[in-house]
């Protein structure tokens, strides 16, 4: 009985830390030609992993990890090119995700 209850007690506290430091993020954003991206991302803590889509069907993954309000990582495509970014999350509540600002084409 006492190794059920710290089983399920190590399971609640494993589960609230995986929602108060992590989650699921997606959404769209459009690049300075006006072109469309829809990406989603998953984070655990400081880690973040996500998939990104561009309107010509190519396909991009990224993992960065943030520090703050700065976020640094690295983005391959189908292709096999790579790029690394850093990025300065702004605005109220820091909610804004600047995908594009300071990539290294």
């Amino acid at each position: 009985m006492k190794k059920l209850v710290l089983i399920l007690a190590l399971c609640s506290i494993l589960i609230s830390s995986l929602c108060f430091a992590g989650g699921f993020e997606f959404g769209t954003m459009t690049d300075s030609q006006g072109n469309i991206y829809h990406w989603d991302s998953f984070r655990i803590g400081r880690f973040e992993f996500g998939t990104m889509y561009d309107y010509r069907g190519n396909i991009y993954h990224w993992d960065s990890y943030r520090i703050g309000r700065f976020e640094f990582g690295s983005m391959r495509d189908s292709y096999g090119n790579t790029w690394s970014f850093d990025s300065f999350r702004y605005g109220p509540g820091c909610n804004l995700y600047p995908r594009d600002y300071g990539l290294d084409y």
